[in-house]
């Protein structure tokens, strides 16, 4: 299990612990990364400390990426400092995320690769999906479209074999986004289309993620058919808000 990013504790589906509660409240400022240092000095386990780190980190991965870094690297050093192969790899993947969040492709590569690397191709599925998917992510915004293709081509295989629902509508989403940097518009919405069926009823954030892409078609089929065409882009944009909504 990931302890950074997915795990199935309440808090990583709205609640957070007492210990992170403060933390969280103090997040817009230096104030929250203060009592958050804090916080793991009360700990007398590098394990759960290295687990607050990380967790830390994911709070603040999407208001200011680089204070997230911060907490992901303490983490990171703590890991390796006791020995820990999955916290090292939940780092790595963490950071990886992070660099993704502020457009540091180069900078999250080798993250997403050393995660990979660390848990082998035996390692638990799921971290190793979360990293496969990033490091897809990020090779296609290097411009390296081979690899990027070959790599989700695998992740996929390997999903539908394992009934990954979850997991196969990530890797569609981002076939798709292959695809439609290479101007397969017709490719890219079938890959769309099926990665909103494999993610129907899980994530509502993914499944709005990608009914946007697909609008964004839709609504440039509408724009070179000209006034008086229809399309399905508002209805798929009303249902990645319903789905966002139910979340």
């Amino acid at each position: 299990m990931l302890p950074g990013r997915r795990s199935p504790e309440p808090w990583r589906r709205g609640r957070l612990p007492p210990l992170l509660v403060p933390a969280r409240r103090g997040a817009r400022g230096e104030g929250g990364r203060g009592r958050g240092g804090g916080l793991t000095r009360e700990l007398d386990d590098a394990y759960g400390e290295a687990i607050i780190l990380s967790h830390l980190g994911n709070l603040y991965e999407h208001t200011d990426a680089r204070v997230a870094i911060d907490y992901h690297e303490r983490s990171l050093e703590t890991g390796c400092r006791i020995g820990s192969e999955l916290l090292a790899h939940t780092a790595h993947c963490n950071i990886g995320y992070a660099r993704l969040t502020l457009g540091e492709w180069a900078a999250a590569v080798g993250h997403f690769e050393r995660a990979l690397r660390i848990l082998g191709e035996q390692g638990d599925w799921h971290g190793r999906s979360q990293s496969w998917v990033g490091l897809v992510r990020v090779l296609g915004e290097l411009g390296r479209a081979e690899e990027a293709f070959a790599a989700c081509a695998d992740l996929l295989d390997q999903a539908v074999e394992r009934c990954d629902a979850y997991t196969e509508g990530l890797g569609r989403r981002e076939y798709g986004r292959l695809e439609r940097a290479r101007g397969r518009v017709a490719e890219a919405r079938v890959q769309w289309e099926l990665a909103l069926t494999a993610l129907e009823g899980g994530d509502p954030k993914a499944y709005a993620e990608v009914a946007e892409l697909l609008s964004g078609l839709d609504a440039e089929a509408e724009a070179e058919a000209g006034p008086g065409s229809a399309s399905g882009a508002g209805r798929l944009a009303e249902a990645g808000r319903a789905g966002a909504e139910a979340g």
